[in-house]
């Protein structure tokens, strides 16, 4: 019913119950389906993306992939990019004590804001960065109106 506090209540008891309330959260994120432990509101691999008029440009960052392990996809206006990365052998003797890279499985389909060129799609890996450049269709390129004048 009521609550018997006695006072003077420290001013910092607030601040206690609110990173309480944010630990509690974290927790609930982190348990969410299809997310890896530790992971709070991104999937992977990380992507940066950017639009022109030509078309899109995807940087993916993959450290410790295999170029061959590496799928990607593009169907109408669809991105997806899938594969594997193997986790670091350690050798004998040695004891982990942080693994904070990925290493396993992984899929993560982007949707485009065009229809893409699946043709002119191009893919270059380099220092563990995926560069994917997709072309956008020609009916989804932006035309150019001449203005005639009277």
């Amino acid at each position: 019913m009521f609550e018997l506090t006695t006072w003077p209540r420290s001013p910092w008891s607030i601040f206690d119950e609110l990173e309480s309330l944010q630990e509690s959260m974290n927790r609930a994120i982190d348990e969410q389906p299809g997310r890896r432990s530790g992971q709070r509101g991104y999937r992977y691999p990380l992507m940066n993306v950017w639009t022109s008029d030509d078309g899109l440009v995807v940087d993916a960052e993959l450290p410790g992939a295999n170029p061959d392990d590496v799928d990607i996809s593009v169907m109408a206006d669809e991105l997806t990019i899938s594969g594997r990365i193997n986790a670091t052998t350690r050798q004998e003797g040695e004891t982990l004590h942080r693994q904070e890279r990925p290493s396993g499985e992984f899929s993560r389909t982007l949707q485009l804001p065009f229809r893409a060129n699946s043709e002119g799609v191009r893919a270059a890996f380099k220092n563990g960065l995926l560069r994917i450049s997709i072309p956008r269709s020609e009916e989804e390129k932006p035309k150019k109106i001449k203005i005639e004048a009277a």
